[in-house]
């Protein structure tokens, strides 16, 4: 009997350990994941105005609410990486050439199905301010095929917002060379795939900061380009994630955001020549590039 609960507090000690190991590895992966960052654009106003008037005391305040977005932009940082997903089935064919002597060029219907494509943006470095300026900014570009992606940057949020769109495809239809007394058998999928990449986010900022001391009424305010110029020729290190735009005198804002999408690429194509006589099967296998379809 001893042995025997000896055994089985091993055995328990042993399931523990797994168990226990399983959830650390799944609570570290979670943990060592990356977590979106925002710029404190109120906190460099604050430091910026302290650096330019030397006015640094706490009676001392600063206020965002009259900025403005002049223009805002996403743009694509390199090319896709794309991963091959399912293969959709597009459609099928037969083709028989009864002659016994000549070749025949034949073609197969054309092919069109609609299928839903998502394109899923979020905001790695984004932008935050008290005085409840936020920017957006919408991303439309053509993926693969020609998938239109349409998604919005909110640089202030961190949720991941996602766009879904039917899309029709139409394969094109395929001339094949059936050789005397063969059936070509044709199918045709589309290979979809997962694409990723990174995005700029990039924003031009206008307007003024207004200024006071809590001890004394009333407030002044001056352009933020101003402001942010003014720290500068005192000693102010301006954040890498702002510059000046001297030429129209505003600031620039640049911040990052990732982006996945699923979409088509292209059409493959299975052939398969079956003797008529026979029932002897020859396969060729090719792709042809995606086109989408007409909207």
């Amino acid at each position: 009997m001893k042995h025997s609960r000896t055994r089985l507090f091993k055995v328990l000690i042993a399931f523990i350990l797994i168990v226990s190991g399983g959830l650390t590895g799944s609570m570290s992966s979670k943990a060592f994941a990356a977590e979106p960052t925002f710029f404190d654009f109120d906190a460099a106003v604050k430091e910026a105005f302290c650096k330019a008037t030397d006015k640094c005391e706490s009676t001392y305040y600063t206020k965002t609410d009259s900025l403005k977005v002049e223009t805002s932009n996403v743009k694509f940082i390199g090319e896709p990486k794309e991963t091959n997903q399912d293969l959709l089935f597009m459609g099928d064919a037969e083709l028989s050439n009864s002659d016994s002597k000549v070749t025949q060029n034949l073609n197969s219907d054309a092919f069109s199905q609609q299928y839903q494509d998502t394109f899923s943006s979020t905001v790695t470095e984004g932008w935050k301010v008290g005085g409840g300026l936020d920017i957006t900014a919408q991303l439309s570009k053509a993926l693969g095929l020609g998938f239109n992606a349409n998604g919005e940057y909110s640089f202030s949020k961190s949720e991941t917002q996602t766009y879904a769109k039917w899309t029709t495809y139409n394969s094109p239809a395929q001339n094949i060379k059936v050789p005397p007394r063969k059936k070509a058998i044709v199918k045709v999928n589309l290979q979809r795939v997962k694409g990723t990449g990174e995005a700029s986010l990039d924003a031009t900022i206008g307007g003024n900061v207004q200024y006071g001391n809590t001890i004394e009424a009333g407030f002044d305010e001056m352009p933020v380009y101003d402001l942010f110029k003014d720290a500068v020729s005192k000693g102010y290190q301006m954040p890498p994630q702002l510059s000046f735009d001297d030429q129209n005198k505003k600031l620039l804002f640049k911040g990052k955001g990732t982006w996945e999408a699923d979409y088509g690429t292209k059409y493959l194509v299975d052939t398969k020549l079956e003797d008529l006589d026979t029932g002897k099967v020859e396969t060729k296998k090719y792709s042809v590039p995606a086109e989408e379809g007409k909207k």
